[in-house]
């Protein structure tokens, strides 16, 4: 199942989608047009510019990486 699929079928679970933000890996403009698709489900965001994700872990329950190495250094598990 896609993510969109997932957040098309859950709408009452909200999904923050965070990129690379540092050092100009990714761009929030860039990812806005990659992504939107996605970002027009209404449950579905992009971080803000001011917002990381290894200061906001603790905020979510589920967190979902596709290759971040970031995501596997910051999360301790059980």
């Amino acid at each position: 199942m896609t993510m969109n699929k997932y957040a098309e079928l859950n709408k009452e679970i909200n999904i923050v989608l965070f990129i690379h933000l540092h050092n100009n890996i990714e761009k929030i403009d860039e990812a806005k047009e990659y992504y939107k698709d996605f970002l027009a489900l209404t449950n579905v965001r992009l971080q803000n510019r001011d917002e990381n994700s290894i200061k906001n872990f603790s905020k979510y329950d589920l967190g979902i990486c596709c290759m971040s190495e970031i995501f596997f250094e910051s999360v301790k598990c059980c």
